[in-house]
């Protein structure tokens, strides 16, 4: 895929079909956020993982600080970042200075992992990294080629090229594959899998989300993780060009920031016959 050398900055952006839809949708999504950041601590306070990674706002430092400690659990920063909206594709480094940032960290039970966990960072040992946040190989080793050797800073496309299709051209895939996976709306903390699948088929992850993620999930909100599933399994299209996405769903229509291709390309995804 050729890229250009854009950078048109955070963009995030939802509309709701209409206003029936988003009275509705609008505090269910929000549930569905906070499980998303209330999964990530949880994983490791009940010893499934070794770490996770957080960024904290400066504001609200000490709040997060006593979340961490009522958890039991250790904050180990790495480095301040400017503050973005969605989902990061890259950390843009900055000052203790700048009100306009995180403090992008790892929360663990113990110190040596969270060292540990900074020092792969540091390297730039992604796949070792990957390991800790408990990861599948096979997709530590396709974040390690497609971001690391690649450049490519968002994902969705790589994923569907792994996917098999049903109709396909060289800037169009349709694909069907596991809601768990759909990685589509992410930008706005919906998602199941806490990494990024090497597929939408990825058996290792679908593995690993009914094993672990999804039970988890169910034991802290079962409402919204329901909900979770709902928006996952609901036909997503996800339309790139020159850095932004536009993401297609019944309910709503979402804008983010993503690859700058030269060239359209178009994913469309359904989790019928999977």
């Amino acid at each position: 895929m050729q890229q250009l050398n854009l950078n048109l900055g955070s963009v995030l952006r939802i509309m709701w079909q209409d206003k029936q839809t988003r009275d509705e949708w609008e505090p269910r999504l929000s549930a569905v956020q906070r499980l998303g950041y209330q999964l990530e601590l949880e994983s490791v306070a009940r010893g499934l993982r070794r770490i996770t990674t957080v960024n904290v706002p400066p504001q609200t430092f000490e709040l997060e600080i006593e979340r961490f400690n009522d958890k039991k659990l250790i904050f180990v920063p790495i480095k301040r970042v400017k503050k973005y909206q969605g989902f990061a594709h890259r950390h843009n480094e900055t000052d203790g200075n700048d009100p306009d940032s995180y403090v992008f960290g790892v929360v663990c039970k113990e110190l040596t992992h969270g060292r540990m966990a900074k020092s792969l960072l540091i390297a730039g040992d992604h796949r070792s990294f990957g390991e800790m946040l408990g990861y599948p190989e096979c997709c530590r080793e396709f974040f390690h080629r497609e971001f690391v050797q690649n450049g490519i800073p968002d994902l969705p496309w790589c994923q569907g090229l792994n996917t098999p299709a049903v109709e396909h051209t060289d800037t169009y895939r349709k694909i069907q594959g596991s809601a768990y996976l759909n990685m589509m709306l992410r930008y706005w903390s919906v998602r199941l899998a806490p990494h990024l699948p090497c597929s939408y088929r990825c058996a290792s992850s679908v593995a690993w989300v009914e094993s672990v993620w999804l039970p988890l999930a169910q034991s802290i909100d079962a409402v919204a993780a329901d909900d979770l599933l709902r928006l996952l399994s609901m036909p997503t299209q996800f339309d790139v060009n020159k850095g932004v996405a536009i993401i297609t769903t019944p309910l709503f229509k979402g804008v983010a920031s993503s690859i700058p291709c030269a060239i359209r390309h178009v994913l469309d995804f359904s989790t019928e016959a999977f």
